[in-house]
């Protein structure tokens, strides 16, 4: 699509063992990747299920391009790759040269060898998280709630239960699809640049256990995400 709605990407994988590195060690990395990666910053980390850590607890930081549309986040079990829209910039595909996937396999090497070189321990990936997020846009993908229901038929039964002003929605679905669990979520949302206008933010996201080659398994998710995104948007020429 060549105004793929798409602003979003997210790789991530899930480590087989917690020797990624620490903020200290991250701030080593960063001095390594000055070429691709000019600031950082230090988010919460992720979690898989509540609990307690003990302190200091794990840290998560981001290094970030100086276009601010590539990220790397690093957390001691865990590593993701992003690529982010800004501006009027172009998707640059998953799979094909250049693009996130391309992006994430090969940030992840480099990841990988700079555990090896400091922990004496090469993390591999247990099972791998893809995450595909949309911004379907007021007055850009949409012309009001008629328009909306057409481009996304999910929502016609919510407008039609609607007797005031459509408010804020919200729906989420799961499925399995062999070894791969999809879940979509879709719901409106706020732009920062533009507070007033309307929008819906679609997530896909597709979550497998690692048994063989990362491509080969990226490839395979981002298939069926986009198989679930035609299913949810049925008329690709919106975005021709």
């Amino acid at each position: 699509m060549a105004r793929a709605p798409i602003d979003e990407v997210v790789v991530g994988f899930i480590l087989d063992q917690a020797v990624g590195p620490d903020a200290v060690d991250s701030g080593r990395y960063l001095s390594t990747r000055a070429d691709r990666f000019v600031r950082h910053e230090i988010h919460e980390p992720i979690v898989a299920a509540p609990g307690f850590f003990e302190l200091p607890g794990p840290s998560r930081v981001w290094l970030i391009s100086a276009d601010d549309a590539w990220l790397v986040q690093l957390q001691q079990d865990r590593f993701h790759a992003n690529w982010r829209r800004r501006g009027e910039a172009p998707y640059p595909g998953f799979t094909r040269a250049g693009g996130a996937m391309h992006f994430a396999l090969d940030e992840f090497t480099r990841y990988q060898s700079f555990c090896e070189a400091t922990r004496g321990t090469k993390p591999n990936a247990v099972s791998l998280e893809l995450s595909k997020i949309d911004l379907l846009i007021m007055g850009k993908h949409w012309t009001d709630n008629a328009d909306a229901a057409k481009l996304m038929p999910v929502l016609r039964a919510i407008f039609a239960m609607a007797t005031g002003t459509a408010g804020a929605v919200a729906l989420r679905w799961h499925e399995n699809i062999g070894e791969v669990n999809v879940a979509v979520a879709l719901g409106s949302a706020q732009l920062k640049a533009a507070p007033g206008v309307q929008a819906f933010r679609v997530e896909f996201r597709a979550s497998t256990p690692v048994t063989g080659d990362l491509s080969e398994h990226l490839a395979r998710a981002n298939g069926i995400l986009n198989d679930a995104f035609s299913r949810l948007i049925p008329d690709p020429g919106r975005f021709s």
